[in-house]
């Protein structure tokens, strides 16, 4: 095991003692996990980095404890954030490279994006996510305006709702700087609106990477030249 740098453990009954005996080793530099270690293990959890956490705006006190000893959090999603401040902006989660933010009905402020930014240069994606379809019907957050704000000058807003959002910070920018990389929409009537709408996103989003289109109840069929 001279070699070994990387180690997944997933769940085994005897995985506190696995994972001391692996910590032990000198030349493992990362333990991925997806429980919490228990509060027996020693002190120093600096080569542990946690899978992910769901929780509201109040962190648990294990997930404290842990972090307090040093382990790392890949992923971090928050179930309030609309309860979110700029003392969350504060916070460090060291390692941490996706946010996922459960959006509902509620306005979120983002002023402590920006903060939490230039001190988390590991956080690579932050994913605004409204499967229930709450949030952008009554919400639009300033990294979409442009797209919603033309959409609906062209009358289109009502042949789509926006589900998931993704962030990626713009290459060879600030740090602070955010754009959209990952769309999720859902088509809500069966109308020759969906070309014209795929039209726009392609000129709002020039960075975008990945479009999902959830057509559940969309019965047009289209002639799409994609050349």
């Amino acid at each position: 095991m001279k070699r070994l740098e990387w180690v997944e453990l997933r769940f085994c009954s005897a995985r506190r003692v696995l994972l001391e005996a692996i910590l032990a080793q000198p030349s493992v530099l990362t333990v991925l996990v997806e429980q919490l270690p228990d509060a027996s293990l020693h002190d120093n959890l600096s080569k542990v980095l946690y899978e992910g956490m769901s929780t509201t705006t109040a962190l648990s006190p294990d997930l404290e404890r842990c972090l307090g000893q040093g382990m790392r959090l890949g992923r971090l999603e928050v179930l309030e954030p609309e309860l979110l401040n700029d003392n969350f902006g504060q916070r460090h989660f060291t390692g941490l490279e996706e946010l996922r933010l459960s959006m509902r009905r509620y306005p979120v402020s983002f002023s402590w994006l920006s903060a939490l930014s230039s001190t988390h240069s590991s956080l690579k994606e932050v994913w605004l996510i409204d499967d229930n379809r709450h949030y952008f019907r009554r919400h639009t957050p300033v990294f979409i305006s442009s797209f919603v704000k033309e959409s609906q000058q062209k009358d289109l807003s009502k042949n789509y709702i926006i589900k998931r959002v993704g962030l990626r910070r713009h290459t060879g920018q600030r740090s602070q700087d955010w754009c959209v990389m990952s769309l999720t929409i859902f088509t809500t009537f069966a109308s020759t609106s969906l070309v014209e709408i795929l039209t726009l996103i392609s000129t709002s989003f020039p960075k975008l990477e990945t479009l999902t289109l959830d057509l559940d109840s969309h019965k047009a069929t289209y002639d799409v030249n994609i050349g």
